[in-house]
């Protein structure tokens, strides 16, 4: 009787062998590359978030340096009218008309502060909101993933 593990099943059976050890190598290969693609989707989905929040950032900078700027136009002319009524001294009347210029000004410079103030406030929650956002993205990520 003739040996059944000779000659072509032999043959056979090591050229399967060898492309069994190509494949687990291409599949290592394969498992790395995904790996390093896992990663870059997170650091990208990570640098949107932080773009994202730095898109906001420069507009509420933007916005509140606006007003800020409104509020020095005011603070000017306010003082103008104070070099104005200064002048006058003399003139009674134009000192009255100054101080009440004045008045009507600083209130609505007062209101303009409140203003900036109120979306001082509001553009800092909504840094701290973004925050919060990307801290929690981070934090549901699962840590098992990326090994």
């Amino acid at each position: 009787m003739r040996d059944p593990f000779d000659g072509e099943l032999l043959t056979q059976y090591e050229s399967v062998y060898v492309l069994l050890e190509e494949l687990g190598k291409l599949k290592a290969k394969l498992d790395k590359k995904q790996r390093n693609v896992k990663i870059w989707r997170r650091l990208s989905n990570v640098v949107l978030s932080v773009g994202t929040g730095a898109r906001i950032n420069k507009i509420a900078t933007e916005k509140i340096r606006v007003q800020v700027d409104k509020l020095r136009i005011r603070i000017s002319s306010v003082l103008e009218t104070v070099e104005f009524a200064v002048e006058r001294e003399e003139d009674e009347v134009a000192t009255i008309l100054a101080t009440q210029e004045i008045k009507k000004i600083v209130d609505g410079l007062t209101d303009k502060i409140k203003e900036v103030g109120q979306h001082a406030a509001m553009f800092s929650g909504l840094i701290a909101l973004g925050r919060l956002v990307f801290l929690k993205h981070i934090r549901t990520l699962p840590s098992n993933s990326v090994s």
